[in-house]
């Protein structure tokens, strides 16, 4: 806008210049210098014109990178709760090593105890 205005007081200016001169051409003078101002105010316009669309382009890829970024934020806190989820209904792996750990103990135990009966009516065999 102040661009604009910039250029209608200088295409004034020269007007004022021209019509000050006292040449035949005064007329003609004038003519030129409205032509140009129109010109000048033509340009400036397509400019605003471009300037507006750039701004709209560069707000409306702003606004899809939101959103992009948003389903992103969305799809990532899933993944996390389902994460946490899966983490928290499983066994953790330390229990699954205690329970292994269990399980060998008393399979060791029970062999223990199978031995030590098999020694003792070994014993009591031969001792009778």
């Amino acid at each position: 806008m102040k661009f604009t205005r910039i250029l209608i007081a200088c295409a004034l200016l020269v007007l004022l210049a021209a019509c000050g001169k006292s040449t035949s051409n005064d007329a003609q003078n004038a003519q030129s210098a409205a032509e140009q101002t129109q010109q000048a105010a033509d340009q400036a316009q397509q400019a605003a014109s471009t300037a507006a669309d750039k701004a709209q382009q560069a707000a409306d890829t702003a606004s899809q990178a939101a959103s992009a970024a948003a389903e992103a934020a969305s799809a990532a806190a899933k993944a996390s709760s389902s994460a946490a989820a899966a983490s928290s209904s499983a066994p953790s792996m330390g229990d699954k090593m205690d329970a292994m750990a269990k399980k060998a103990g008393d399979k060791v135990d029970s062999m223990t105890e199978k031995a030590k009966q098999a020694i003792k009516s070994d014993t009591g065999d031969s001792g009778k």
